[in-house]
């Protein structure tokens, strides 16, 4: 004799295979999720093109003064202003004399220094704004080849001209 399953006991039977069927369903649609989004994640994002410089200018700074000892502080405020550009004050132009009788300056600020005169005078005689302005910078250079600061002081000749004197600082 044969165990057979009553036709009615395979009815119950087949009314539970679909529930383990369902889940089997969703295990393989999950699995196929899953495989799609860890695909999507490897390939790499488009990047935006780089970015193409188009103009770009110096920072520059421009002080107002009367006297020569401004002017020496006017220096030294560019000198401080371009250091946060990694860069040293050149001055821009000339100097102008305004209406009220200050006169302005403009710095730009450049990435190399200016070269120093060899060997480097600690004394300049100067008659123009022009030449005052062109010894601080020379002065500048030649401190900054050994990481300090010219530190001035300006004096009044009896001829009518005047003289810059300088030392090198720490900064």
């Amino acid at each position: 004799m044969k165990n057979e399953i009553p036709a009615e006991s395979s009815r119950d039977i087949s009314m539970h295979s679909p529930p383990s069927q369902f889940w089997g369903r969703v295990l393989a649609i999950s699995l196929a999720i899953f495989a799609a989004v860890a695909v999507v994640a490897c390939v790499p994002a488009s990047t935006p093109p780089e970015p193409v410089q188009v103009e770009a200018e110096a920072p520059e700074v421009s002080y107002k003064f009367y006297t020569d000892e401004e002017l020496i502080e006017a220096n030294n405020r560019a000198r401080d202003y371009c250091s946060q550009y990694a860069s040293a004050p050149s001055m821009q132009g000339t100097i102008t004399t305004n209406q009220d009788g200050s006169k302005t300056v403009t710095f730009q600020c450049i990435l190399a220094a200016p070269k120093a005169p060899a060997p480097p005078l600690e004394t300049y005689t100067y008659s123009t704004d022009s030449d005052f302005l062109q010894a601080m910078k020379s002065a500048d250079a030649y401190c900054a080849r050994s990481g300090q600061v010219a530190s001035f002081n300006v004096s009044t000749n009896a001829a009518g001209t005047q003289t810059l004197t300088y030392r090198c600082i720490p900064r």
